[in-house]
């Protein structure tokens, strides 16, 4: 007796495969024994290591790139910080802070 859906050739399968189908190319690359399944799992495995590595490197990119940013934008806050302090010496030494204030 055949399952539902099997074709003459395989009883014990029960989808059949067409000539071109996505099951048969799968068949034709790896094989239909169990060492087949063995390379498939370490295909799979292979892949899953791969995309591991690569989302790490995105990942510590991405934070290379904050911490670039972040430092480039201490420094812009810290020259900002050396100007305001230097013009606020000078308006002290020269005197100008008294005829600002009265400006307003």
């Amino acid at each position: 007796m055949t399952r539902i859906g099997s074709n003459q050739e395989s009883p014990d399968e029960s989808i059949t495969t067409h000539r071109g189908g996505v099951l048969q190319v799968v068949k034709n690359i790896f094989g239909t024994d169990d060492r087949a399944r063995d390379r498939l799992f370490a295909f799979s495995v292979l892949v899953n290591i791969l995309l591991g590595v690569l989302l790490w490197a995105a990942w510590k990119d991405l934070q290379t790139q904050i911490w670039l940013r972040s430092d480039s934008l201490t420094k812009e806050n810290a020259e900002l910080r050396a100007e305001i302090k230097t013009t606020q010496a000078l308006v002290q030494a020269y005197g100008i802070a008294k005829t600002i204030k009265q400006e307003k």
